[in-house]
């Protein structure tokens, strides 16, 4: 992007992101093909595609597992400090997350709220790895 356009905050921009996403597919389909196109597609692009489809696309783990877990579960996650290090101006925190006697963690963060999203995250991500609304054969699981 041009200087302007840098100052503008360009880079960040969905319509230019969308456009030079748009020009490598159609260099690699020019260049390579078809077949390499297709990959270039699959490898990057279905994935994202998944995760909107899914509902999990949104970065505020938090909110995704709370939601997950008021609907499904009729509950809510637990967040504990298992630790804290650092001076003051460089801490670390160390907090697990908690769900019906599962926990997950402890995860790190600068912040209390980076450590609680970075729990959530493990979590939310573990979840939806054992089947997303079957969750209580995860959590069941969990406790043998």
């Amino acid at each position: 992007v041009g200087k302007g356009e840098e100052r503008s905050g360009g880079r960040g921009k969905k319509a230019i992101l969308a456009d030079a996403m748009e020009a490598l597919f159609g260099a690699v389909y020019v260049d390579g093909g078809f077949e390499k196109a297709r990959e270039l597609v699959l490898k990057y692009l279905v994935p994202e595609i998944s995760k909107v489809l899914e509902d999990r696309h949104r970065k505020d783990y938090k909110t995704l597992l709370q939601e997950y877990a008021q609907k499904w579960l009729k509950t809510y996650p637990v967040y504990a400090l298992a630790s804290k290090s650092g001076p003051d101006h460089d801490r670390t925190y160390q907090i697990s997350c908690s769900l019906k006697g599962s926990s997950w963690g402890p995860a790190s963060g600068k912040t209390k709220k980076e450590a609680e999203q970075a729990a959530a995250a493990l979590a939310y991500e573990a979840i939806v790895q054992a089947g997303g609304q079957d969750a209580e054969r995860l959590l069941a699981l969990k406790k043998l």
